[in-house]
């Protein structure tokens, strides 16, 4: 229910409102599963309002003997916050990493190669 709740703040334009819901959810789900759910949902929210560093010190808090099935979602996250943070290098890292479970999306080959690409420089009009 609160997964439903935080959706329709979010189709409301209320980010904080469905952060505070997420929040609960994290502290009060019976399962593991459903706390990933809602700990992914509200970094997501954190990447799109720029809580770059809040996003990735919940990234941190989680246990990976816990996050079995999540851990590439996590990674990815991860790398799209330091994309954010222009911390390319740590960026790479996290979408390799999210490839080496062998269940990232096909969207994270993508963010990688992206990162990967040697940045142009302009030229100079002469």
């Amino acid at each position: 229910a609160n997964l439903q709740l935080a959706k329709a703040k979010v189709q409301k334009g209320d980010l904080e409102g469905a952060k505070s819901v997420l929040k609960q959810a994290i502290q009060t789900a019976d399962s593991e599963p459903l706390k990933h759910v809602a700990r992914l949902r509200l970094i997501q929210l954190m990447l799109a309002s720029g809580q770059y560093e809040q996003g990735l010190q919940l990234i941190a808090e989680v246990d990976p003997a816990k996050a079995e099935g999540f851990s590439a979602s996590y990674d990815e996250l991860q790398g799209d916050l330091y994309v954010a943070l222009d911390r390319i290098d740590e960026a790479r890292s996290a979408y390799q990493s999210a490839i080496r479970t062998g269940q990232a999306t096909p969207l994270t080959q993508f963010k990688l190669d992206d990162v990967a690409a040697p940045a142009v420089a302009p030229t100079a009009a002469n």
